[in-house]
């Protein structure tokens, strides 16, 4: 009785305000649903950018250089600590990928402007691709 009514005047009421709103839709063809979807629909030149192309992934890749002094560390093998007065190590390891975050982003930034230009030739942004990948880690903003 009591509840069968109740949920057939619920039913009766979200069927008629759907009827509305798909009518207000046939009104209004342009709605910001249709225009999003739209604007997604913008395909690139470039699908993925995320392409497994480092052929050094999951190998040790430093692993046959001798170890270097902490000032003249070139950013890619293992370096000697030194002795300093930072609370930790993890301070002093810090300021060396700060170090050498300094003395190569700019560099490699450029190299990755060329790399993501659609208009250079492809022989052009693998060859930027390959001076990158063969950059040290900490050269790069997300490391």
């Amino acid at each position: 009785g009591l509840i069968s009514g109740l949920m057939n005047n619920a039913l009766s009421s979200y069927c008629l305000n759907s009827v509305t709103s798909i009518s207000r839709m046939a009104m209004n063809p342009m709605n910001s649903i249709e225009v999003l979807g739209s604007l997604t629909q913008v395909r690139h030149r470039r699908a993925n950018y995320k392409e497994d192309r480092n052929p050094w992934r999951g190998t040790q890749r430093y692993a046959d250089k001798p170890i270097q002094k902490w000032w003249d560390w070139d950013g890619m093998g293992p370096y000697q600590f030194r002795a300093h007065y930072y609370p930790n190590n993890i301070t002093l390891r810090d300021v060396q990928r700060r170090r050498i975050f300094k003395k190569h982003h700019y560099h490699r930034s450029k190299l990755q402007d060329i790399f993501y230009n659609d208009i250079l030739p492809k022989e052009v942004q693998e060859k930027a691709m390959n001076e990158i990948i063969n950059m040290p880690f900490d050269s790069s903003v997300i490391r």
